[in-house]
């Protein structure tokens, strides 16, 4: 067994090609703080100096936004398997004075006995006090775990920074020496205390670790299978290698982001198992062991060793929210929140994209996802987009993968679009990527009939304005339609057609509106108002004028109902219009002081209001201009004429 320290490996892949910064033109030595455990007052974390003065600028590539009025972590416990750690740090200390690091943290070492024996101790600080978590006061091997710590839990205590999952239970584990019985030993440790999460800063290979790839497994799936969400670092050495523990299935391997980016690979980031990137640069606690030191000491680090504790912290956030959410559930929800970089869908890179935690937040738990049992298409659609449901509905839901097991009969797409080829039967299977308990099929059967409505459940009757949703037109033979469409809506009244558009053809559909018990949000009063002479013409003819009496009793009675139910509604507020006066007569004729029976009178008796409309308004003008040029015509004509005429001469 090669003895090396924790820290030796870790250190190593956090910070080659310079991803340390010893000296740093964002910290300037003024901004670090002297003070006493007992001045912590506030618990706001945007007040925290730099987070508020955005030197943590990591935060800015989180999508945070106001995420923490929602989750700061609370009842989360999350085991951080580390080395060293500096619990004194005056970020590690909330606003009253308290230590943010549990008493169940402990130290695991491999002990050698004098037969030559070895066996694992193990060293609660409840029995042995915090001093354990440390190596010595002058010991860097102590920086890693205490940076690593401050990315998950910075306090709240109004000085310093500030930590994603500030108020989450932190659960340090120190190893001794990186020999894989210590890491077994945590595992199952973690394990005992039922924590939620385990975050694994570091990377282990084949080449360095013989046999690790199967020897650690059963550890991790014991895990998995407890309902524990484990995240690692995906390694420092630019390599498609697979590092362990991030590599397994059941751990979420996390990349990291170019140094203040939100799009671009760090350049030391491994790749080809990545499931997600996070910001690898932090503004953190850190010990400066090279030089005179305090205990506010923050630092910009860089490194995978960063981008997991940032997204463990996120799943905090997400558990404390959701907290019957199981780890498939939270892997779930990280992964199809993610913001796509790269190339469309998963890449080696990016894996499924870029942690956001706003997004995060706002994705509830996915419980299922179904289908129909059968569906029936005819050939002659030719291709057809799959829809899953969700539960809860809603569910932005990515990730799937389809297949056929007949692509004689219909092929699809990852993105779950049909192309059906020929006659008959095929199984269509679906599984999601990221969440092995999200899978169904279905039977799919390519008919060669045409498409017809199902008109004993397809809804017909409508009120007037209601919307007309797809979710209303049935098809017979079990025909699922995809991007059906609609011609036609609800803005008229009586019986008419709509069209049904789909797969390139148009199904007539009668349809019935009413606006009895319409909503009144679903229209304006005007367009109501016009909808009724418009009925009422179908039925009286022109200007409502002549034909009432051939009206049915029904057509009669309809009539009535109809237009009192439109004056209850809509005629106060038309009578409220600034310009009613130079409405059309129809709004006139409906709401300004009739009821249904005084309207029918004053038609009968030709005693109509008719105010002019503008059209009308020029045509009189024009008749009366021309039948005023007529008149001076005829006057002229007549003068003439008498002054022209001569008298009789007188014999």
């Amino acid at each position: 067994m090669i003895k090396s320290l924790l820290i030796g490996i870790i250190s190593l892949l956090s910070f080659t090609n310079g991803r340390y910064f010893a000296t740093n033109n964002y910290l300037e030595e003024n901004t670090l703080y002297q003070f006493n455990h007992d001045i912590f007052t506030s618990s706001n974390p945007y007040q925290e100096p730099y987070y508020l003065n955005e030197e943590q600028y990591q935060y800015q590539h989180l999508d945070l936004g106001d995420s923490w009025s929602t989750s700061l972590g609370e009842g989360v416990k999350i085991a951080i398997i580390d080395t060293g750690i500096r619990y004194d740090h005056h970020d590690f200390y909330d606003e009253d004075g308290c230590s943010i690091i549990s008493e169940d943290s402990a130290s695991i070492m491999r002990v050698v006995s004098p037969s030559g024996g070895t066996h694992i101790e193990i060293k609660t600080v409840k029995e042995e006090g915090y001093k354990i978590l440390m190596e010595d006061t002058t010991n860097s091997s102590n920086n890693h775990a205490t940076a690593v710590t401050g990315t998950i839990a910075s306090a709240i205590n109004n000085k310093l920074g500030v930590g994603l999952a500030p108020k989450a239970e932190i659960i340090n584990i120190k190893l001794g020496d990186l020999q894989n019985l210590e890491l077994y030993a945590a595992l199952e440790y973690a394990q005992s205390l039922d924590v939620d999460i385990i975050n694994m800063s570091f990377a282990l290979y084949e080449s360095d670790y013989p046999g690790i790839a199967k020897s650690l497994k059963p550890y991790i799936d014991a895990c998995y299978n407890q309902g524990i969400t484990m995240v690692a670092s995906s390694g420092n050495d630019q390599t498609y290698l697979p590092s362990y523990p991030a590599a397994y299935d059941n751990v979420i391997a996390v990349g990291a982001l170019k140094d203040n980016s939100s799009n671009e690979i760090a350049e030391y980031s491994n790749f080809s198992y990545n499931d997600i990137v996070a910001p690898g640069t932090v503004y953190v606690p850190w010990i400066d062991y090279g030089s005179a030191y305090t205990l506010d000491d923050y630092h910009y680090l860089s490194g995978t060793s960063f981008a997991a504790p940032l997204t463990s912290a996120a799943l905090a956030l997400y558990k404390a929210k959701y907290p019957h959410a199981t780890c498939d559930q939270m892997k779930e929800a990280l992964l199809n929140s993610a913001i796509d970089l790269g190339l469309e869908g998963y890449d080696y890179d990016f894996g499924y994209g870029r942690l956001s935690v706003a997004n995060l937040l706002n994705y509830p738990p996915l419980e299922s996802v179904s289908y129909y049992d059968e569906i029936k298409i005819p050939l002659s659609v030719k291709t057809y987009q799959i829809v899953l449901e969700t539960n809860p509905s809603d569910i932005l839901l990515k990730n799937i993968t389809f297949t056929s097991t007949n692509e004689m009969v219909a092929s699809v797409n990852n993105q779950g679009l049909l192309s059906l080829k020929a006659l008959g039967k095929t199984t269509i299977n679906y599984q999601s990527n990221v969440n092995s308990n999200i899978f169904g099929s279905f039977t799919l059967e390519v008919i060669d009939e045409n498409i017809n409505l199902d008109l004993n459940n397809t809804k017909t009757n409508y009120t007037f304005g209601e919307i007309i949703s797809p979710i209303d037109i049935k098809f017979l033979d079990d025909y699922l339609p995809s991007d059906l469409t609609i011609k036609g809506d609800t803005k008229s009244l009586g019986e008419y057609a709509i069209k049904i558009v789909i797969a390139g053809y148009e199904i007539p559909l009668n349809i019935k509106v009413t606006n009895l018990n319409a909503e009144i949000t679903n229209f304006t009063p005007i367009e109501q108002a016009e909808a009724y002479y418009e009925y009422f013409m179908k039925y009286s003819g022109e200007e409502c004028q002549n034909h009432y009496d051939n009206f049915s009793n029904q057509v009669w009675e309809e009539l009535n109902a109809e237009y009192d139910y439109m004056l209850s509604k809509s005629k106060e507020e038309l009578l409220s219009l600034e310009n009613f006066e130079e409405l059309n007569q129809r709004y006139m004729l409906i709401v300004n002081k009739y009821n249904f029976n005084g309207f029918i009178e004053d038609i009968n008796n030709q005693n109509l209001l008719k105010p002019l409309d503008n059209n009308s308004k020029g045509i009189l003008l024009i008749t009366i201009v021309l039948l005023g040029v007529i008149l001076v015509f005829l006057i002229g004509l007549l003068y003439i004429i008498f002054k022209t005429k001569k008298p009789k001469n007188s014999k």
